[in-house]
C-alpha cells in the first residue's frame, strides 16, 4: 500500500505520513499476542531489514514501514519476535514498551500456527489455541460442541459430522458423567449340532427334534466390570428383547424361537466364570422374558476393575430360518466371530455388516465353520455384525 504525506494510518490517526511512503499490512494483532503497547514502537524484520510499526496495533493486524524495500511482495517472510537482528529480540521488544520479555513470550501465538523443529526439519505443528487441553469445568454443551466442531473440521463436511455425532456419539453421552464402557479381545462361538433323538418327548409332539438345531455357544470378552452381578436376557420376541439392550447390567442377549417356552429346558446358561470365579445363576420369568442373574460374593472386590467374562449357553435355533445373525450391542476392540455347523449345512457363506474404520473383517472359511474377524487394536461400532446364511 501507499500513503501520501499527511496521510493517516490506523485508529485514532496516531500516526501521520511526513513523506509518500510505502507500508504493508501484516495480519497479526493484539488477538494474536502482539502487545496494543507496540503502537508505533514496534519492530518488525523483513529482508534481513528492520522495518518500524506505524499506527496503533489493532485486533488483527498491524502496519509497518516499508519504504526502504525494493519491489516488496505479498507473502513475503516477515519476523516479528525471534532471530536475526538484536532489535526483534524478545528482551528489545519488550523494552519497547516497559513490558517483560517472559510476558511477550507467554503472549505470542494464541492464534498463530507453531512449528515444532527437531534436527533441522519439523515435526510437528498446532496453533497454540488447539493445544491437547480441555478445561475440566467446561459445561456438557460446551464439551458437545468442542466434538461436533473438531468432526466437522477433521472431515470438511458439516453434514457428515452432524450425522456421525448426532447417530453414533450422541448415544454416549446422553447421561450426565456417564462412563462408556467397551469390550475387547471378542471372541463368540456358536456351534450347531443335531437335537439328540426324543429331546422334545415331553413336548406332547408339539416340537420335531429334526426342525431344530442344537446350539451352543460360547462369549468370552474383557471388560470393567460395572456391578456385583450381571443378567444373562432371553426373550421370545424383538420387541421384548429391546429393553434390555438400553439396560447396563445385561451381558447377553438371546432371541427364543416362538414355539418355545420360556423355560430352562430351552434356554440355559451351562458355565458362566469372571476370572477364576464360577458364578452362581438364579433364573426368574419377568414380563414375558428369561432372565438369569450371574453372581458371586467376591464380585463386589472387582467392581470397576477389568475382568476377563466367560458365558456358556445351551438352546435351539429353527432349521427354517436359513440365517443367524450374531450382533455387538458395545464398543467393542477386537472381535472374532465362529460358526460351527459340523457338516450340517451346505453354501454357508457369511455377510458382514460392520461400522467403524473396518468395513471389511477377515473371513476364514473351512470345511464345518467360519471365522469372521479384525487385528486386536481395531474398534467396531455398536450394531455392527455378521449374518450367516444357509
Amino acid at each position: 500500500k501507499t500513503a501520501a504525506k499527511g496521510d493517516s494510518i490506523g485508529y485514532n490517526r496516531t500516526f501521520i505520513a511526513s513523506e509518500n511512503m510505502k507500508y504493508a499490512i501484516l495480519p497479526v494483532g493484539y488477538a494474536d499476542g502482539y502487545d496494543f503497547l507496540l503502537s508505533n514502537k514496534g519492530k518488525v524484520l523483513i529482508r534481513k531489514k528492520v522495518c518500524s510499526v506505524i499506527g496503533k496495533v489493532s485486533m488483527d493486524m498491524i502496519a509497518v514501514d516499508i519504504s526502504d524495500l525494493k519491489n516488496p511482495q505479498v507473502g513475503e517472510i516477515a519476523t516479528l519476535l525471534g532471530e536475526g537482528n538484536e532489535q526483534i529480540r524478545a528482551e528489545n521488544i519488550a523494552s519497547l514498551y516497559g513490558g517483560s520479555s517472559y510476558e511477550i513470550l507467554c503472549q505470542i501465538g494464541r492464534r498463530a500456527k507453531r512449528y515444532y523443529y527437531e534436527n533441522g526439519k519439523v515435526i510437528s505443528s498446532s496453533p497454540l489455541l488447539r493445544r491437547n487441553f480441555v478445561s475440566s469445568d467446561y459445561s456438557d454443551k460446551k464439551l458437545s460442541g468442542i466434538i461436533e466442531t473438531a468432526i466437522e473440521q477433521r472431515l470438511q463436511s458439516k453434514e457428515i459430522a452432524d450425522l456421525i455425532y448426532r447417530d453414533i456419539l450422541k448415544r454416549f453421552f446422553i447421561e450426565k458423567d456417564r462412563e462408556i464402557y467397551y469390550r475387547k479381545n471378542f471372541v463368540h462361538t456358536v456351534k450347531f449340532s443335531q437335537v439328540p433323538e426324543g429331546y422334545f418327548s415331553r413336548q406332547k409332539g408339539k416340537i420335531s427334534a429334526s426342525d431344530y438345531f442344537l446350539v451352543n455357544t460360547r462369549l468370552t470378552f474383557t471388560k470393567k466390570l460395572q456391578n456385583d452381578y450381571f443378567l444373562v436376557a432371553c426373550a421370545k420376541n424383538e420387541k421384548l428383547l429391546e429393553k434390555y439392550f438400553l439396560r447396563r447390567d445385561v451381558e447377553y442377549r438371546w432371541l427364543l424361537n416362538d414355539n418355545f417356552d420360556l423355560n430352562k429346558d430351552f434356554f440355559a446358561v451351562t458355565s458362566v466364570f469372571v476370572n477364576d470365579l464360577e458364578l452362581k445363576t438364579e433364573l426368574k420369568i419377568s414380563q414375558g422374558c428369561i432372565e438369569i442373574k450371574c453372581s458371586h460374593p467376591y464380585l463386589k472386590n472387582l467392581v470397576g476393575k477389568e475382568v476377563d467374562f466367560s458365558i456358556s449357553t445351551k438352546t435351539f435355533y429353527p432349521q427354517a430360518s436359513h440365517q443367524l445373525g450374531i450382533y455387538l450391542t458395545e464398543i467393542t476392540r477386537g472381535v472374532q466371530i465362529d460358526f460351527i455347523f459340523d457338516g450340517l449345512l451346505r453354501n454357508v457363506e457369511a455377510v458382514p455388516i460392520f461400522s467403524g474404520r473396518l468395513k471389511f473383517p477377515q473371513i476364514e472359511y473351512k470345511k464345518n465353520s467360519i471365522s469372521v474377524y479384525s487385528q486386536n487394536d481395531e474398534w467396531i461400532f455398536p450394531n455392527s455384525g455378521v449374518i450367516f446364511v444357509y
